[in-house]
């Protein structure tokens, strides 16, 4: 099955906290799931609302460090949040996200957000 452009915009934006462990287990359940040769984004969306919720007394900061644990993962994910977050409470205003980050110009946000594939 294929991919939508809906569903595959879905998942981009979707902070996946279980990593690729959750991505696959996301895309195993659309596939079952969907009736189609394509998969949309509402089988996205139905996949995502039936997804394991991480439990509340795990957070980013306890992850076992075991054979899986992949620090560059968690730091982009708390990298994409904050961006997200930044880009949000901005209006969408590149200078002004990058001042409520800490940055000291509106380049060095430009750059992490295509190296993390944000869309702004």
């Amino acid at each position: 099955k294929q991919l939508s452009a809906g569903a595959l915009n879905l998942l981009k934006k979707h902070p996946f906290p279980g990593n690729v462990r959750e991505l696959s287990n996301v895309l195993v359940r659309a596939i079952v799931h969907s009736e189609r040769n394509s998969i949309s984004k509402s089988d996205i969306e139905n996949a995502l609302s039936i997804a394991p919720m991480p439990d509340d007394s795990m957070n980013l900061l306890d992850t076992p460090l075991d054979e899986n644990f992949r620090l560059n993962e968690h730091l982009d994910t708390v990298t994409r949040h904050f961006i997200e977050r930044a880009r949000d409470e901005s209006g969408n205003n590149l200078g002004k996200a990058s001042e409520l980050l800490g940055f000291t110009n509106y380049q060095t946000l430009s750059s992490r957000i295509k190296k993390l594939g944000i869309d702004w």
